[in-house]
């Protein structure tokens, strides 16, 4: 175990810190490039071994996503849940003003205080849409669509070690510097 050594002047700091922000700009820039390279070019499910002689450095794999159903027409999606699962939809009690309520019932009661409203419930909406990815399944006011697989580099510990080799041969250091820890001091 090592512990880092944090004693710097003010210029090595300031050189250090905006070269390490660059480069990680820099890096980030050119790592967001090959993983758009990488979307149009691997196929969904693969992954490619990256190798430097007989060292592997990782792994390049894109995601295989299964399709997704959304709701994108509510107006669409509501009227084909109300007409194919009228017998399913919920009832529930919408009250109007309370004061106006209490003032009546203390008179006499009335039936234009309320209404009943028939609303889908959750349960509905989650079984249409999972009913959506069925193969020739068409329901009103669903999309189901398939996104595009996700790119992923996975680095070893060898992949970090070459990184390492390379910043230290910049003529600015950019690694932090190393001294043995306290539990590995005689």
């Amino acid at each position: 175990m090592t512990d880092i050594i944090d004693v710097y002047t003010d210029a090595e700091l300031a050189n250090r810190a905006v070269v390490l922000k660059a480069l990680a700009s820099a890096v980030l820039d050119e790592f967001n490039h090959v993983k758009s390279i990488a979307g149009n070019q691997l196929d969904k499910g693969d992954s490619k071994a990256a190798r430097l002689g007989d060292e592997k450095l990782g792994r390049l794999s894109k995601s295989d996503p299964k399709p997704t159903a959304k709701i994108t027409d509510p107006e669409k999606f509501d009227a084909y849940v109300r007409t194919r699962f009228a017998d399913k939809l919920e009832l529930r009690v919408e009250l109007g003003d309370t004061a106006e309520i209490c003032a009546v019932l203390a008179d006499a009661g009335a039936d234009d205080l309320y209404k009943h409203v028939e609303s889908i419930p959750d349960w509905l909406v989650q079984e249409q849409l999972k009913s959506a990815l069925a193969p020739g399944a068409d329901i009103p006011g669903i999309t189901v669509t398939t996104p595009p697989g996700v790119v992923s580099a996975t680095p070893t510990p060898a992949a970090k070690t070459l990184v390492q080799e390379l910043l230290a041969k910049s003529p600015i250091p950019l690694l932090a510097l190393e001294s043995p820890s306290q539990e590995d001091r005689p």
